[in-house]
């Protein structure tokens, strides 16, 4: 059984600042927990000065310029509110982590630290370093990728991730096709099976897959055309508030919503904030007015919008938050089914689907991806693709360089790391 201890780098970055300011105080690192098949989960949530606060455990965080040695305590440690510590290097060290957990007084090391933001590094909790490999990668398939990347360890650290896509329809295919194909390991969650309509528009499906379950049919497709790579996927028939489904969700390590309703593109966020865990959203629209314009070419509102948040910087309500916010509450408490066209008002009016939009969201999302692992993006992005009526694109970032409310104002950020209790 092993010990993960997930952390937003944002974190990591404050304690590293603290320790430099304050070397004689203790910082403790407050964990929420997650027990799993394979161990336990530490999910970091705040970092303060002094113990945890009551019913709360933490990690001790203490400076050191090489791996702090192995120390027993208590016999009922798992009665104490601190149950790990984590070194931060220091001097030579500098860049490096090294976690130890306690477990009924004895004390073993981590078997890795996932440091989520920019690079999305996983480092092992023993060396305190992030052990991928600089081999190149297996056969020729991810060669270009890799290179175009900068090289086999930004494509080791990319494809060793998994990712949860919600909903496959139009643009959640899209998703798929392209994150399986870099490597990535996927979960698939959608609760419709195929029908004529989505074939026009859907990636990989054809005729034959009329009637089956939607993310069955997209999986098989998928691991007919890439096969013998080592990746996985997983699949659940059922909306993402169905238990399998939240149960594969909360253990992805990037979760992807592109549905059409605000209550599972909400529920998708939560989870996402609570685990610890990269989100990503895109949405589309076509808007067409008959009203005004030429008979033969009315007005339209033609459009995208991809979301990539970073815990610690902020969660899916600020970042751009909901177009119905009360409705998507109401809709997850009631249980209540979402309409079969969609959600609100806004879904009515919209005027079909173009796999061109859908595809250039979807990899302008796999972009932003891509550039965090490579250390060229290092916040959250909100990037709003907007097609005037002469057809010219542009791309504008409504929260460039503006600061997010935090977890003092932000009901949602005040929970990341909570795991189930923030659900």
């Amino acid at each position: 059984m092993a010990d993960r201890l997930v952390i937003p780098v944002s974190l990591v970055a404050q304690a590293i600042e603290s320790l430099r300011a304050w070397r004689t105080r203790t910082l403790t690192l407050t964990v929420g927990r997650r027990d799993t098949a394979h161990g336990r989960i530490w999910l970091a949530q705040s970092l303060g000065v002094g113990g945890p606060e009551r019913g709360f455990r933490g990690f001790d965080v203490v400076s050191a310029r090489a791996r702090p040695p192995l120390t027993s305590r208590d016999p009922f440690e798992n009665l104490h509110p601190i149950v790990g510590r984590l070194s931060v290097g220091d001097g030579p060290s500098r860049g490096r982590l090294w976690g130890d957990v306690f477990d009924f007084g004895v004390a073993g090391p981590l078997a890795d630290i996932t440091v989520v933001g920019p690079g999305m590094h996983r480092i092992d909790g023993a060396s305190g370093i992030d052990p991928e490999s600089s081999a190149d990668p297996e056969g020729d398939r991810w060669s270009r990728t890799a290179a175009a990347l900068g090289g086999p360890r930004a494509w080791r650290r990319l494809s060793r991730l998994t990712a949860a896509v919600i909903g496959v329809g139009r643009t959640g295919s899209v998703m798929a096709d392209l994150l399986y194909r870099l490597g990535l390991s996927l979960v698939l969650v959608d609760a419709d099976v195929v029908e004529p309509h989505n074939l026009a528009e859907s990636a990989l499906l054809g005729d034959a897959d009329v009637g089956l379950p939607k993310a069955m049919a997209v999986a098989a497709r998928l691991q007919s055309v890439v096969s013998d790579t080592g990746s996985t996927i997983e699949c659940v028939q059922g909306r993402i508030q169905d238990p399998a489904a939240i149960e594969l969700v909360r253990q992805a390590d990037l979760v992807v919503s592109s549905v059409d309703n605000d209550a599972a593109r909400l529920l998708a966020g939560t989870i996402a904030c609570a685990h610890l865990a990269l989100l990503i959203d895109v949405g589309t629209g076509i808007f067409l007015d008959e009203r005004r314009g030429q008979a033969a070419f009315p007005e339209r509102r033609m459009g995208a919008d991809v979301r990539l948040v970073l815990p610690g910087d902020g969660c899916i309500l600020c970042r751009g938050g909901l177009t119905d916010f009360q409705g998507a509450v109401e809709q997850l408490t009631w249980r209540s089914e979402p309409s079969a066209s969609g959600d609100t008002t806004q879904a009515r009016k919209r005027a079909g689907s173009l796999r061109s939009l859908n595809e250039m969201a979807a990899a302008l999302a796999v972009r932003l991806l891509e550039d965090l692992v490579t250390r060229r993006v290092d916040r959250s992005v909100w990037a709003h693709v907007a097609f005037a009526e002469d057809g010219a694109a542009s791309v504008s970032y409504p929260l460039a360089g503006e600061s997010v409310a935090g977890p003092r104002s932000c009901r949602l950020c005040a929970r990341a790391g909570f795991g189930e209790q923030a659900l």
